[in-house]
């Protein structure tokens, strides 16, 4: 299966979308809910790899090491991202509830993505279709 910009948005939209659900019923203070959106951030990022990637000719460990690392990059600069809105522009961080309130929520957050790109990068290891132009 090639990826394509369509398969990451279907992901990045609804991601989106239960991020302001969440918030609107105050389910973030309720339970973790805000794990499942950071897993789903991660397996984005592992798609977002793939697409990036998936024309080169890479083997099927490298290409797994790539999809991880992408996905922990990519957690770890969202988690920076969070701290310098809350930094910066405080209020919307507050009102939009774009922020984590300890560190250990964000290394937390950071953990969540990157099983999500373990999930992504797995499947695709053990999936891995003829067409990526890989050596698969």
């Amino acid at each position: 299966m090639i990826i394509k910009i369509k398969h990451i948005l279907y992901l990045v939209i609804p991601t989106i979308i239960l991020h302001f659900i969440f918030n609107f019923y105050n389910l973030y203070d309720v339970a973790r809910f805000d794990l499942i959106l950071h897993i789903l951030a991660g397996i984005v990022y592992g798609l977002i790899a793939i697409f990036s990637f998936q024309n080169k000719n890479y083997n099927k460990k490298t290409f797994l090491i790539l999809i991880i690392l992408f996905s922990l990059f990519g957690s770890i600069l969202w988690e920076i991202t969070e701290l310098g809105f809350l930094t910066y522009f405080k209020e919307y961080a507050l009102l939009l509830d774009i922020y984590s309130p300890t560190l250990l929520e964000s290394f937390t957050d950071i953990l969540a993505g990157l099983i999500g790109g373990v999930i992504v990068g797995f499947i695709f290891y053990f999936k891995a279709h003829k067409s990526l132009g890989t050596n698969f």
